[in-house]
């Protein structure tokens, strides 16, 4: 299952589509999110309940409506950019390093996946959020935050060498 997974993620065409839609939703749809002012819960390290619930407050009803929808397009979002980093580590180095590198990506966009489910809940839930969910949902961001850096210097990497490989022949 893993090795069609890689083959289907190294997949040239699969590649630009997850790359198109990854830069789509990064720079179309999350930039144009009304009513959230660069208030995300996701893109901060970590956080506590109390930290949460005043970047809630802050955003309003309008802003907490907007996460909503905003959570609705972030569930798409680590399969665009896991198929993209999998299959471009996949491609790009040597296939025993490859497939093992690719598991970076892969363990960011599941953690992903559950962060935004963490976040969902607490956005649908404010403001009664109880501090071990905040906690919980800290720690996938965390992670999240973690992998992601490592998944773009993995990528930065494989890039690197696609172009050293290409220069020798």
């Amino acid at each position: 299952m893993w090795q069609r997974l890689l083959d289907f993620c190294k997949n040239g065409r699969v590649m630009i589509i997850a790359f198109v839609a990854t830069n789509f939703i990064t720079f179309g749809v999350f930039k144009s999110l009304p009513h959230l002012d660069g208030l995300l819960i996701d893109l901060q390290f970590s956080y506590d309940k109390a930290e949460v619930l005043a970047i809630l407050t802050s955003i309003g009803e309008a802003g907490r409506a907007s996460y909503v929808w905003g959570n609705l397009i972030d569930n798409v979002y680590p399969f665009a950019y896991g198929i993209f980093f999998i299959g471009f580590l996949y491609r790009f180095f040597p296939a025993n390093k490859g497939a093992l590198l690719a598991l970076v990506p892969l363990a960011l966009a599941i953690i992903d996946i559950f962060e935004t489910a963490q976040i969902g809940v607490m956005v649908r839930n404010f403001p009664d959020i109880g501090e071990t969910q905040a906690m919980v949902s800290s720690l996938f961001t965390s992670t999240k935050t973690v992998l992601k850096y490592a998944s773009l210097l993995l990528v930065l990497v494989a890039g690197i060498n696609a172009v050293r490989l290409k220069i020798r022949g």
